[in-house]
Formats: structure tokens, sequence, C-alpha cells
């Protein structure tokens, strides 16, 4: 419960550690709305690698076994 009341926000510019968020969408119609509050919500981080994983609810890693394993895989060679 603690770790999620924290708000490192203010702290990612500070950030030197590569960082890939992967962030769900469910409305495929309307892709662009999610980039835009992830991409506004990482605007001061410059190095954030955004990847939005299509037809998946909060929980990618179950939703989109895959694609989530293969987005992880392409962070961790890097």
């Amino acid at each position: 419960h603690e770790l999620a009341l924290i708000d490192l926000t203010g702290e990612l510019p500070r950030i030197s550690a590569p960082l890939t968020v992967v962030y769900a969408n469910l409305d495929t119609a309307r892709p662009a709305t999610a980039d835009r509050i992830y991409a506004s919500g990482y605007a001061n981080r410059r190095g954030t690698k955004l990847v939005r994983i299509d037809n998946s609810g909060h929980m990618i890693m179950y939703d989109q076994p895959a694609k989530f394993a293969g987005t992880l895989k392409s962070f961790l060679a890097n």
C-alpha cells in the first residue's frame, strides 16, 4: 500500500537509468488518448520510451503475455 502512494514525478528528470513505460490501451478506436496521457506524464523525463499494448487492461502481462514478454526482452537486451 505504501509503495502505491509514492509519487516520483518530481524525481523523474534525475533518474538516469533507462526507462521504458509499458501501458495498456483497451480503447483501440482512440489510441491517441492513451498516448497523450502517457506522453504528458513522462514529458519531463528525457529519453523515456513509451510502449502501448493494445487490447489490454491493467494487467498487461496476463492480457497480452507475448507482447509484454517481447517488450521486456527488448528492454533487457538494450
